[in-house]
């Protein structure tokens, strides 16, 4: 039976925050190098994921929430970010 007191994660796969510990992999650069920031939110600044981080760290994360007691996902922004342009050496995207 679930936690009684977890009710859900938010699992947010086209940004990320500073203190991540994946921070910065696979953020979007923008041409003068700076992390293109997204939106501000009560945990502070996000930046924006190329698409091929987006998708690798949601593998990732679906399997470590199988090992949760969860009730709930809450999958934010999956689709809803459009693609950047990205100057990340290595990560390019256009």
């Amino acid at each position: 039976m679930p936690d009684p007191l977890t009710v859900a994660v938010h699992d947010i796969d086209q940004g990320i925050y500073r203190n991540s510990p994946s921070w910065p992999a696979g953020v979007v650069q923008t041409s003068s190098g700076a992390p293109m920031p997204g939106g501000y939110w009560a945990s502070g600044q996000a930046y924006i994921l190329n698409s091929t981080a987006s998708l690798d760290y949601l593998r990732r994360n679906w399997e470590n929430l199988g090992s949760l007691p969860l009730r709930a996902v809450y999958c934010d922004t999956t689709t809803a970010v459009p693609f950047y342009e990205s100057y990340a050496p290595g990560n390019e995207q256009t």
